[in-house]
């Protein structure tokens, strides 16, 4: 028994090869995505700076490593 058999196997051609010039270039578009990309890092870093500066979380930081530090000094390891 013999099978059938094509010369473009499982794969069809659906659409021809096609060059697009340099002047029609779409996407990506480099420095749209550049500028967007710095716009929302600067964004979300003032929001997450300010919020925490806001709330206290840096002064607390500061706080539980002062206390580690006096800790391990004077011996008193937890």
């Amino acid at each position: 028994m013999l099978a059938n058999t094509s010369d473009e196997f499982a794969l069809r051609v659906l659409d021809p090869v096609a060059v697009v010039e340099d002047d029609e270039y779409e996407w990506p578009k480099k420095k749209l995505i550049l500028v967007l990309s710095v716009v929302l890092g600067v964004t979300l870093g003032n929001i997450f700076f300010w919020s925490s500066r806001l709330s206290g979380i840096g002064g607390s930081w500061a706080k539980i490593s002062e206390l580690k530090r006096s800790q391990t000094e004077t011996g008193n390891n937890v």
